[in-house]
């Protein structure tokens, strides 16, 4: 994208950047030198920065979730079921960026388990309901207290102000707002 400036954080497309040590997807290289490029190869892009610790937070939540025999899907959707339930299969698959046939399978297996109900719409009975069971309930807290501990851990290598600040951010670009 030639004659686009780059932003602090996007590096070329070109190669992938050399890894270095443990928590590698926290230097993003935002402590550059006088005059020196943001397009520079060690500088990781932005979007790069992002799945990759999307890809270490699911493994954190698989990893505190494995011994509840939920998956970090299954948890966000226990989650999402919680705030909003009430839904269809169809909008729970809008709300999650997932195929209506993608969710059926999450929401059957739920139902398997007997973590979630799905009941006749009183107005459609075409059209069925998610809902947390009271099984799902429990085991949604006891997941809750599972991840809270784990996210204390991951993020425990920022400052409580940084994870504030991270939390600000990324919440502004999901809203689409300026933080």
């Amino acid at each position: 994208m030639a004659g686009i400036p780059l932003e602090l954080g996007d590096a070329p497309a070109t190669g992938n950047p050399p890894r270095t040590g443990k928590h590698s997807v926290m230097r993003t290289g935002l402590a550059m030198k006088q005059g020196q490029s943001p397009a520079a190869p060690h500088v990781r892009r932005t979007s790069y920065l992002i799945r990759r610790l999307e890809t270490d937070v699911r493994s954190m939540l698989d990893g505190a979730l494995r011994e509840y025999g939920i998956t970090s899907a299954q948890y966000l959707l226990l989650n999402l079921v919680s705030r909003e339930g009430g839904l269809t299969s169809a909008d729970l698959a809008r709300r999650s960026s997932v195929t209506s046939q993608a969710m059926n399978e999450s929401t059957a297996a739920l139902a398997q388990k007997r973590l979630v109900l799905r009941t006749e719409d009183r107005n459609d009975r075409r059209v069925l309901l998610v809902s947390l069971s009271a099984e799902g309930k429990r085991v949604l807290n006891v997941c809750e207290r599972a991840v809270d501990a784990a996210e204390a851990e991951f993020f425990s290598r920022l400052k409580p102000a940084k994870v504030v600040l991270l939390r600000t951010l990324l919440s502004a670009l999901i809203d689409g707002e300026d933080a």
